[in-house]
C-alpha cells in the first residue's frame, strides 16, 4: 500500500486525487498544476505551523537537485535564536527582516534603518518603473496621514517635493534681512574623508545651523549611547528662500544706483 492510500485511510481529513494530496480539501487537482501537489483546507482560514525549538530554525526549502546547494536554491527561513526571517535565492540569505522590525537587502547585517540595501559597483539600490504619467513614487504622510512631500515624476523629469500650500501656513511675513543673514553663510570646498579624491562645493552643518535651522538635521557632535557618532545632515534646497531674498534686496539696490546714477547722466 502507498503512503497516499495510507494517507487516505485517515477518513476526510485526507483526499488523494492521482498524484495530488488535499488536506481539508477534497479536489486538490482543481487548483494551479505549479503547486497542487498538496493542498491544504477549502474555504474560511486555514495555515501551517512549523514548530521548531528555540535555538533552531523553522525551514521550507525550494530544490533543483539533490546534493550540495542544490538542495536550497530559495528557501524561506525562520530563525528561532534571533527571531529574524530570511528569503533566499539562489542558494543564500538575498532578504532578511529583523527582530527590529529593520529590513536588509542583499546583506545578512541590520543596517539600522528600516530598509537598508547593499548594492555591488554598477547595480542600482532602487529602481521604479511604471507606464503612468505623473505617478507619486514615494509618498510621505505625517501622523495624521495629510501628505507633506513625496517623490513624482512626469514623462522626462522628477520632482522632489515638500508640502507648500499657502492653507498649510499661517503668520506669513517677508524676509527683510537675506543679505545680512546670507553674509553669515561661509561655503567651503572639501572633501569628504571617505572619498579623499572628490573636491566639492559645501557647508559645514553646524555652521549653517545658526542662520538656517531648518535646513540642518541633527545636533552638533552629537554621540549615540555607545560613543559612536551621529552625523548631522543638510537639505540645501532650505537655503533658497534665503539666497532669493538676499538677490531681491542686492537687485533693488542696484536698481537704485542705476535710477540715481541715470540722473547724475541726464544732468
Amino acid at each position: 500500500m502507498t503512503k497516499a492510500r495510507e494517507l487516505a485511510e485517515l477518513g476526510d481529513v485526507v483526499t488523494v486525487d492521482g498524484d495530488n494530496i488535499g488536506l481539508n480539501q477534497t479536489s486538490p487537482s482543481s487548483y494551479s498544476s505549479s503547486a497542487d501537489n498538496l493542498v491544504v483546507g477549502s474555504s474560511g482560514s486555514n495555515g501551517i505551523t512549523i514548530a521548531s525549538g528555540t535555538s533552531n530554525s523553522g525551514n521550507i526549502n525550494f530544490a533543483d537537485g539533490t546534493s550540495g546547494s542544490d538542495r536550497l536554491r530559495g528557501y524561506i527561513q525562520y530563525q528561532h535564536n534571533t527571531n529574524n526571517l530570511v528569503l533566499g535565492a539562489d542558494a543564500d540569505d538575498r532578504v532578511v527582516i529583523f527582530s527590529t522590525g529593520n529590513t536588509s537587502f542583499a546583506t545578512t547585517t541590520d543596517l539600522g534603518g528600516s530598509i537598508g540595501v547593499v548594492t555591488t559597483s554598477g547595480n542600482w539600490a532602487m529602481r521604479v518603473r511604471d507606464s503612468e504619467s505623473n505617478d507619486a513614487f514615494i509618498r510621505f504622510d505625517n501622523s495624521s496621514g495629510t501628505q507633506v512631500g513625496g517623490i513624482t515624476r512626469s514623462g522626462s523629469s522628477t520632482v522632489y517635493a515638500t508640502s507648500s500650500d499657502h492653507r498649510l501656513k499661517e503668520n506669513l511675513a517677508d524676509i527683510t534681512d537675506g543679505i545680512t543673514r546670507l553674509k553669515q553663510l561661509d561655503p567651503k570646498r572639501f572633501n569628504f574623508i571617505g572619498n579623499a579624491d572628490t573636491i566639492v562645493d559645501g557647508f559645514i552643518a553646524h555652521e549653517v545651523q545658526t542662520v538656517v535651522p531648518e535646513a540642518i538635521t541633527g545636533t552638533h557632535n552629537e554621540v549615540d549611547s555607545e560613543g559612536e557618532p551621529v552625523y548631522q545632515g543638510i537639505d540645501q534646497s532650505k537655503l533658497v528662500p534665503l539666497l532669493t531674498a538676499a538677490l531681491q534686496e542686492a537687485v533693488a539696490k542696484i536698481e537704485t544706483l542705476e535710477t540715481k546714477v541715470a540722473a547724475l547722466e541726464a544732468e
